[in-house]
């Protein structure tokens, strides 16, 4: 190193002692005269629910800073970014390097690339702020929201040198950093990581208006996400609604595990793809199906040993030989397995809340599982247990009146089919009664034919006939030449002659 070098070192370390000792001056002093006139500021960090998304698509304003430190209370703001986005667009900026009276370590200046010496030429508080108020507007009254990455870290920042200021404002934000690591589950959550996922370039990292920019369009691209899967959830859960009676089972077994004191806090209900209820405590307990005219528990056979209820071995693509169907008719037949419910329940919440415990599974995993399940309230159950109690006793109703209905029914077939009956034998009666009247007359009849008599040439009777008909049979002589002898068409018939006994007497 040569003599000059050495020369421009020492005056470069001179030079940056006697602006750190202006500085710690101008700190000490600028401190003594705010504490008395210190201002009010409160900040809420909201959750993103649909509300807030929507207010947050139409307007919003990104900010970050740059600090000297990671302490509120002891380091300072030495640059504000911030991008108002107005639906999902950049409508305008503010960016500025504060001069805070105070030393950037070289640490900070390693990471943001500020030097005190860019801080000499930049306006100071007093100047920067009133300005930057002025662009936050209405965001000071918590109408316009607010973002940032790690919003807490950049918020107490704004908060605390407000209030130092002697400012008041109250100022409502939203944190991408946990909202990108509610909805992406990346490996790092960190701004640059999160912004190359969405395919966001920042050409100048730790700039604070280049993060807020960066920050802004990666809530516009959260929001957009947030929204496909609220769509796709909605749909789901249209797919997955259960009906009025399913709902009420749902209630009863929730009224078990109330009665037995059971934590219901991550207690859930969901209809799958294939029409079984899952019946979930962060992951599923045991499954309900419900079929045209009948309604079965799947679950492990060893909890319903002495169960009053109709038993069943399941289908092989149901599970196991462990694994058994429960039949009821209704959710309040559950009654005869509550305790059998009970240990299901009580074994399965064990072994999840292990897991919580272990870290296996974080409580904020458990608060997603639970966000995509039907839930029931304390109200809801007491009005399903309600409704199915009226809905019972209108089935037992319709039951006994269907009952009766089919006795009058089955009364009156009997008496039609009595009165079919008597008709019957009426009609063979009469019947039988026409065809003896019929006969008597036929009788009759045969007995009122015209006798005729079988001669010789000299009239001399050979027989006597009641009728022609006899006559034949007894002779076999043609009907015909019987009756021509006897009306005296012809003289002989088989040789003899015929005369009626009537003409003949005359």
């Amino acid at each position: 190193m040569g003599f000059f070098d050495k020369l421009f070192r020492r005056k470069k370390v001179m030079q940056e002692k006697k602006i750190f000792l202006e500085r710690e001056d101008s700190q000490l002093s600028q401190i003594a005269t705010t504490e008395k006139q210190r201002g009010m500021v409160i900040v809420n960090h909201l959750s993103v629910d649909d509300a807030v998304a929507e207010r947050l698509l139409e307007r919003v304003i990104a900010f970050d800073v740059e600090t000297t430190g990671l302490s509120a209370k002891s380091n300072r703001i030495i640059e504000i970014g911030a991008v108002l986005f107005e639906n999902g667009e950049e409508s305008k900026r503010y960016s500025t390097l504060v001069d805070a009276g105070v030393n950037v370590p070289p640490t900070v200046t390693a990471i943001n690339h500020i030097t005190n010496e860019m801080l000499l030429k930049a306006p100071r508080e007093k100047f920067v702020y009133p300005e930057f108020l002025a662009f936050l507007g209405d965001a000071l009254e918590g109408k316009t929201m607010l973002c940032a990455h790690n919003a807490r870290f950049d918020m107490d920042f704004l908060s605390e040198t407000l209030m130092r200021l002697g400012y008041d404002a109250t100022i409502s934000c939203v944190d991408t950093l946990a909202l990108s690591r509610k909805m992406l589950k990346l490996r790092s959550n960190k701004l640059n990581t999160v912004a190359q996922y969405f395919g966001i370039e920042n050409e100048q990292a730790h700039h604070a208006v280049a993060d807020a920019e960066v920050c802004g369009k990666i809530l516009q691209e959260l929001l957009k996400l947030k929204k496909e899967q609220q769509k796709q959830y909605m749909q789901y859960l249209e797919e997955s609604s259960l009906d009025e009676e399913e709902m009420e089972t749902c209630a009863y077994i929730q009224k078990i595990i109330a009665d037995h004191e059971g934590d219901l806090e991550f207690l859930g209900f969901s209809k799958n793809k294939k029409g079984y209820i899952d019946v979930i405590f962060i992951s599923s307990v045991f499954k309900i199906k419900f079929m045209k005219k009948r309604k079965y528990i799947l679950a492990e056979k060893r909890f319903f040993q002495n169960s009053d209820l109709e038993i069943e071995p399941c289908s092989k693509t149901e599970g196991t030989e462990a694994y058994v169907r429960v039949f009821f008719q209704n959710p309040f037949q559950l009654e005869n397995v509550a305790e059998s419910i009970w240990h299901i329940y009580k074994e399965h919440y064990d072994k999840e809340m292990y897991s919580l415990a272990m870290g296996y599974l974080t409580r904020e995993d458990a608060v997603c599982i639970i966000k995509s399940l039907h839930t029931l309230s304390v109200y809801d159950v007491a009005k399903l247990l309600q409704r199915a109690s009226e809905r019972e006793e209108e089935r037992l109703w319709k039951e006994k009146e269907t009952e009766r209905i089919a006795a009058e029914q089955q009364k009156e077939r009997e008496k039609k089919a009595e009165e079919k009956k008597k008709a019957k034998e009426e009609k063979k009666a009469k019947e039988e009664k026409k065809a003896e009247e019929k006969k008597n007359v036929s009788a009759g009849r045969k007995s009122l034919g015209r006798p005729v008599l079988q001669m010789t040439d000299d009239l001399v009777i050979v027989a006597r006939y009641e009728s022609i008909a006899e006559a034949i049979r007894e002779t076999g002589i043609n009907s015909k030449s019987i009756r021509d002898a006897a009306k005296g068409v012809q003289k002989h018939a088989g040789g003899y002659v015929w005369k009626y006994e009537d003409e003949q007497q005359l």
